[in-house]
Protein backbone atom coordinates (compact mmCIF):
# COMPACT_ATOMS: atom_id res chain seq x y z
CA UNK A 1 0.00 0.00 0.00
CA UNK A 2 1.48 3.56 -1.11
CA UNK A 3 2.08 6.08 1.68
CA UNK A 4 -0.26 8.27 0.00
CA UNK A 5 -3.09 5.75 0.26
CA UNK A 6 -2.11 5.53 4.21
CA UNK A 7 -2.47 9.06 4.61
CA UNK A 8 -5.91 10.06 2.57
CA UNK A 9 -8.41 6.91 2.45
CA UNK A 10 -10.36 8.48 -0.16
CA UNK A 11 -7.32 8.28 -2.36
CA UNK A 12 -8.61 4.33 -2.58
CA UNK A 13 -11.71 4.91 -4.01
CA UNK A 14 -10.42 6.52 -6.95
CA UNK A 15 -9.91 5.45 -10.68
CA UNK A 16 -5.83 4.37 -11.06
CA UNK A 17 -5.03 6.95 -13.54
CA UNK A 18 -6.38 9.64 -11.38
CA UNK A 19 -4.86 8.30 -8.46
CA UNK A 20 -1.54 8.38 -10.64
CA UNK A 21 -1.85 11.44 -11.56
CA UNK A 22 -2.35 12.87 -8.11
CA UNK A 23 1.01 11.16 -6.95
CA UNK A 24 3.04 12.81 -9.75
CA UNK A 25 1.71 16.05 -8.40
CA UNK A 26 2.48 15.29 -5.12
CA UNK A 27 6.16 14.53 -6.11
CA UNK A 28 6.28 17.42 -8.84
CA UNK A 29 5.19 19.36 -5.97
CA UNK A 30 7.68 18.19 -3.66
CA UNK A 31 10.48 18.44 -6.07
CA UNK A 32 9.70 22.21 -6.41
CA UNK A 33 9.21 22.62 -2.95
CA UNK A 34 13.09 21.09 -2.26
CA UNK A 35 13.83 23.63 -5.24
CA UNK A 36 12.84 26.61 -3.26
CA UNK A 37 14.78 25.22 -0.64
CA UNK A 38 17.85 25.13 -2.72
CA UNK A 39 17.33 28.51 -3.90
CA UNK A 40 16.66 30.27 -0.56
CA UNK A 41 20.07 28.29 0.89
CA UNK A 42 22.30 29.36 -2.27
CA UNK A 43 20.72 33.31 -2.03
CA UNK A 44 22.00 33.10 1.92
CA UNK A 45 25.05 31.84 1.18
CA UNK A 46 25.65 34.46 -1.68
CA UNK A 47 24.71 36.91 0.05
CA UNK A 48 27.07 35.92 3.67
CA UNK A 49 29.94 38.59 4.55
CA UNK A 50 32.86 38.01 7.18
CA UNK A 51 32.45 41.67 8.22
CA UNK A 52 28.24 41.18 8.77
CA UNK A 53 27.62 41.44 12.93
CA UNK A 54 26.42 38.14 14.71
CA UNK A 55 26.75 36.76 17.66
CA UNK A 56 30.16 35.55 17.69
CA UNK A 57 31.51 38.49 15.91
CA UNK A 58 30.82 41.98 17.18
CA UNK A 59 31.04 45.25 14.98
CA UNK A 60 30.28 48.81 14.23
CA UNK A 61 29.47 48.38 11.10
CA UNK A 62 26.39 48.07 9.52
CA UNK A 63 24.56 44.84 8.27
CA UNK A 64 25.25 44.12 5.06
CA UNK A 65 22.98 41.69 4.20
Amino acid sequence: MPAIERVIPLVNQLPTAIREALVRRLRELAGLGLLTLAAGAAAALMTWSVQDPSLSHATSRPIHN
